[in-house]
């Protein structure tokens, strides 16, 4: 361990410069508004590390067995809470003959860090495993779906109350789902993205690409667009800019994707990125100081990682670790390197990937060998690894690494700019189902969607019907179309310099002209621009139609103007008869 660190601390400055190199040449190659925004921040991340560059990762070496969970889990939920301690959640426990048998946890508990023991805290009021969690801005922590005690996806949802240490449920999800990926946005709404599911007769879905978002303000779950790949044993990360990046996943049993796509939070549309170099389920996304993602194996006995870089949009290469990494656990630690524990086949041997020198090495072992377990890192650096599977079935045991190493200190590396404007991708095809957009260069792409005043201050003309007997209706702009489901228009004039927007289905229609609350009307459209598919999105009416809904994409802004027939009519019995009157403006 000695010569490993000695060794480590002399590629230091070397790697520190190239680090630095590096930084320069990405920041080099974006937009000029991104350098001029983020040449301070990437400065002082520099400085940061050069700061640290005559310390080591340091790690003792040795686990030492912690206290036990106050029940044996498996693929459960752990979450780091806001006030340093640790919150285990739901999972699969020990049945009543052998692993294979075994029941579903509605247990939480939480690990006291000043005497390092668990407590039992309140019950859910469903027993889930893998449920999504995170803690929300007013400190409660949201516990979404999972497999139940049925042993089918969940849409059920609860919300955990520091206060009283109980569970209460609120709205469920539109869509069961387990295997999902989540994550916290910064806004403070949490968003779910595939998973497996049941359809209404309660038959096992292996995988789906519905999404859907949590509103803690409104208490209301909203479908968003969906993901282009259906998923599940994927990943999903916040990144620096706001953005979720989702990566891997596929099928339950293969073949695993390799495709990587990012869902814009400000436009809700997906856009498909450069994929991996492999197929990956079960793998390991996580941010690095600098606001790269590192995955780390998969499925399938793999050894190689790579890194996604969000500010040049590429995948370099990370090394390999030596030991096959599947359901394994990865964290970050205060120095930026990132600590790899188990892995299918009750693995004990740890590894550390190095930041500074982009490489691996085994610096540990476990007491006990395992999967599917969790891990999390304390305020003071302490890596604590806890319950999973090892050889004698499912663990409550624990354990706990020491850190002494420095602890890095960034600024807020937020990207300021927008890094996903459709001006910087280019008419490439990444793989089969992975098209990339493509239109005018000079082209300045506002990152919300703005509700107008009046019809009349949009300057739109008086609405057309679709053309009867064709599925598309050429237009000019600014001329409303009413569509039935699944007509689109164009406009202006052809797809060749337009945009072709076509009317889904209702995903919602709450709306009530007699009510305090109008409620809402919430249709799905997909677009295409000239270079191939752009994805789908969703357009939401306030329920008394007074104010037409717009939202921009690109050169090209789409008006929802009217839902049709008005509120309080039957029309999610009778889709067909709905008729959604669209337009295009510039």
């Amino acid at each position: 361990m000695e010569q490993l660190l000695i060794k480590t601390s002399k590629l230091h400055s070397t790697a520190l410069l190239a680090s630095i190199a590096l930084l320069i040449v990405i920041a080099a190659a974006c937009s000029d508004s991104t350098i001029d925004s983020n040449s301070q921040a990437i400065s002082q991340t520099n400085d940061a590390i050069n700061e640290s560059s005559d310390s080591n990762s340091q790690l003792d070496g040795q686990f030492i067995v912690g206290s036990d969970l106050g029940a044996h889990r498996e693929r459960f939920s752990v979450i780091t809470l806001n006030d340093g301690r640790v919150m285990a959640i739901g999972g699969k426990a020990i049945g009543l003959r052998n692993v294979e048998m075994g029941n579903f946890e509605d247990s939480t508990e939480l690990l006291d860090t000043t005497t390092m023991t668990w407590k039992l805290t309140g019950k859910m009021n469903e027993k889930r495993k893998s449920p999504g969690v995170a803690q929300l801005d007013n400190q409660t922590v949201i516990a979404a779906g999972g497999t139940g005690a049925a042993k089918v996806p969940l849409n059920s949802v609860e919300i955990w109350n520091p206060k009283t240490e109980k569970w209460k449920q609120i709205a469920s999800m539109n869509t069961a789902r387990d295997s999902m990926g989540y994550a916290l946005l910064p806004d403070g709404r949490f968003m779910v993205t595939g998973g497996k599911s049941i359809d209404q007769k309660g038959v096992l879905i292996s995988s789906i690409k519905e999404s859907e978002i949590y509103d803690p303000e409104t208490e209301k779950w909203i479908e968003v667009a969906p993901m282009h790949e259906k998923r599940v044993n994927h990943t999903a990360t916040l990144l620096n800019d706001g953005n979720v990046l989702v990566i891997g996943g596929g099928k339950e049993d293969g073949p695993y994707s390799k495709t990587v796509e990012l869902y814009d939070t400000k436009r809700d549309i997906w856009i498909s990125l450069e994929p991996m170099s492999v197929g990956r389920a079960m793998h390991t996304a996580t941010k690095l100081l600098d606001g790269r993602v590192l995955i780390v194996g998969g499925r399938g006995k793999k050894t190689s990682t790579e890194i996604y870089d969000p500010r040049n949009k590429k995948w370099s290469g990370s090394g390999d670790t030596k030991y096959p990494r599947a359901e394994h656990s990865a964290i970050s630690l205060p120095d930026g390197s990132i600590l790899i524990t188990g892995g299918i086949g009750q693995l004990d041997q740890v590894e550390l990937y190095n930041l500074r020198t982009n490489s691996w090495s085994t610096i540990a072992e476990l007491s006990t060998g395992r999967y599917r377990h969790s891990s999390a890192v304390l305020d003071d650096g302490t890596a604590v690894v806890m319950g999973g599977i090892s050889e004698d079935g499912i663990l409550a045991s624990t354990e706990t690494l020491a850190f002494t190493g420095d602890f890095i200190k960034l600024p807020d590396l937020k990207y300021d700019s927008d890094l996903y404007g459709f001006n910087e991708y280019e008419g490439t095809i990444y793989g089969d189902s992975n098209e990339s957009i493509n239109l005018e260069e000079d082209q300045d792409v506002p990152a919300t969607a703005t509700p107008a005043i009046t019809a009349s201050s949009l300057n739109l003309s008086e609405p057309v019907d679709q053309v009867p007997g064709v599925g598309t209706t050429n237009v000019q702009l600014a001329v409303p179309v009413r569509l039935t489901q699944g007509k689109e228009i164009v406009a202006p004039d052809s797809l060749q310099r337009g945009i072709a927007v076509k009317f889904m289905h209702i995903v919602e229609d709450t709306r009530c002209s007699d009510c305090d609350d109008h409620g809402q009307a919430v249709i799905r459209i997909n677009l295409r621009v000239p270079s191939g598919p752009l994805g789908e999105s969703d357009m939401i009416l306030t329920g008394d139609q007074s104010t037409p809904y717009v939202k921009k994409f690109g050169r090209y802004s789409v008006v929802f103007v009217s839902l049709e027939p008005g509120p309080g009519t039957t029309i999610e019995s009778n889709p067909e008869q709905a008729i959604a009157t669209l337009a295009v403006i510039q």
